[in-house]
């Protein structure tokens, strides 16, 4: 309170006022005042965190509100907590909208004519345990809708956040509103919804987002989670499949008569061996198939100057009448040659 020194001389009067403050943090609340607000409470509801508390009876006080993530029970811990809001009683409850997606707990205060009452009393002013949170979801930015059959259809979307699931909902309808609505699929950690719809239909496609904690976004913005226009998904013929064209098999005869015809006669005689050998290894031959196959065979080695390797197979030729004749001769040339 001020004090006033009241001074007498030279005939008049003089009055020196000095004021003395002397204030501590108690000293503008009367004895019976409580120091503190009572029964904290937060929770998590819809995005956001909703702050509650049993003000004091004085009306005129402040209350100012700090989040943390961790435990708010003294001054020292004030440091690194987040100055929320300063409000009066009016404003109780409090909403929060924090940043950052986590886990929070928060502290209460009262202010009496600026100045803080720094008390703190566990389940009265200040929470002891982390509420988790996580923001209200921000809307899909863009969806593209593709038809790939006819009763198919793919709508893709580019995902907000990698925590978040997306909700697809398709009606028939004109949509203004989801609330009474079921999601015709779900997906978390995919960007596209492969659905199957009625063919000559138009369809609307609406992508919601959800966050962790399961709030979903179902506001409706055209052009962005939502096709502007209604989709009319057509109906598409299938394609008949074509029957398959018998080829048909070549025979023995024709086999050898190709690779004397693209090989042997053309001088290739290593690439006409391979093939005759292959016919050999791989083919059901006759016996007269054999001995010819043996009798062309020998020829490729006679020229490629391995005589005594034509001679063996000039002599398995023999074994069928009507190439002995040929193949003895191919044997008396070889004969002679290697004399």
């Amino acid at each position: 309170m001020p004090i006033i020194i009241c001074m007498k001389g030279a005939g008049r009067y003089f009055t020196v006022a000095f004021f003395l403050l002397f204030l501590t943090r108690t000293a503008l609340l009367s004895a019976d005042e409580q120091l503190y607000p009572t029964l904290i409470s937060v929770r998590y509801e819809e995005g956001a965190m909703l702050v509650t508390f049993e003000p004091a009876e004085n009306k005129s006080l402040h209350y100012r509100i700090y989040r943390a993530t961790s435990q708010i029970s003294s001054e020292t811990d004030l440091i690194d907590a987040d100055f929320v809001a300063e409000i009066t009683a009016e404003e109780i409850p409090y909403t929060d909208y924090p940043a950052a997606d986590g886990q929070y707990t928060y502290a209460v205060t009262i202010v009496s004519m600026g100045v803080e009452q720094l008390s703190f009393v566990p389940f009265q002013n200040f929470t002891l345990n982390l509420v988790d949170y996580s923001p209200y979801p921000s809307p899909v930015e863009k969806i593209e809708v593709r038809q790939t059959g006819s009763e198919r259809v793919l709508v893709y979307f580019e995902p907000v956040n990698p925590e978040y699931s997306y909700n697809l909902y398709v009606t028939t309808e004109s949509l203004t509103d989801l609330s009474e609505k079921n999601p015709t699929a779900t997906l978390k950690g995919k960007d596209t919804f492969h659905v199957t719809v009625e063919a000559a239909t138009s369809y609307r496609f609406v992508v919601t987002t959800i966050n962790r904690l399961g709030v979903e976004n179902r506001n409706i913005i055209k052009g962005k989670n939502t096709n502007a226009e209604p989709i009319l998904v057509k109906r598409r013929e299938e394609k008949k499949t074509q029957p398959r064209r018998t080829v048909r098999e070549k025979t023995n005869k024709e086999l050898i008569e190709r690779n004397l015809r693209d090989n042997f006669l053309n001088g290739r005689y290593r690439k006409a061996l391979g093939v005759f050998s292959s016919l050999l290894r791989d083919r059901v031959l006759t016996d007269s198939e054999k001995a010819l196959t043996h009798l062309y065979i020998g020829q490729c080695y006679y020229y490629l100057e391995k005589k005594s390797t034509a001679l063996k197979y000039f002599i398995l030729a023999k074994d069928v009448e009507e190439y002995r004749p040929l193949s003895e001769a191919w044997i008396e040339r070889c004969l002679s040659e290697m004399e």
